[in-house]
Parts: structure tokens; C-alpha cells; sequence
């Protein structure tokens, strides 16, 4: 299913990027493909592990 924008249901079009974490949330998408996909990647990788600098955010909550 495309939405009128291109996009499927997740906000991606066919040839997007869709990075899913265990628990199936999405971590990090991108509506197209990127012009460098290698450091998209690398980026949203560092970003979602916070190997940028910043400290994580504590998980609250049950497991």
C-alpha cells in the first residue's frame, strides 16, 4: 500500500531505508535511498547507540 506522497505504510518508499530494532520498533528510517548509504548507516548506527558523545537515556519501565 503507497500513500499519495509514495510512501508505504512505514514512510518509506520502495527504495528507503528502514532499521528495526529486535523489539520492532523503528529505529531510524529515511524516505529515500541515501546518495552515501555506508555513512547513513554508520550515523544512525552511532546515533542510536550514542556513540557520539551523548549519554543514553535511562529505560524505565518492565522489560
Amino acid at each position: 500500500m503507497t500513500d499519495s506522497d509514495g510512501t508505504g505504510d512505514i514512510g518509506v518508499r520502495p527504495d528507503g531505508v528502514v532499521l528495526v530494532r529486535p523489539d520492532h520498533m523503528i529505529a531510524w528510517r529515511m524516505i529515500e535511498r541515501p546518495l552515501d548509504p555506508r555513512t547513513a548507516l554508520i550515523d544512525a548506527l552511532s546515533e542510536i547507540l550514542s556513540l557520539n558523545g551523548r549519554a543514553m537515556r535511562p529505560v524505565t519501565g518492565p522489560r
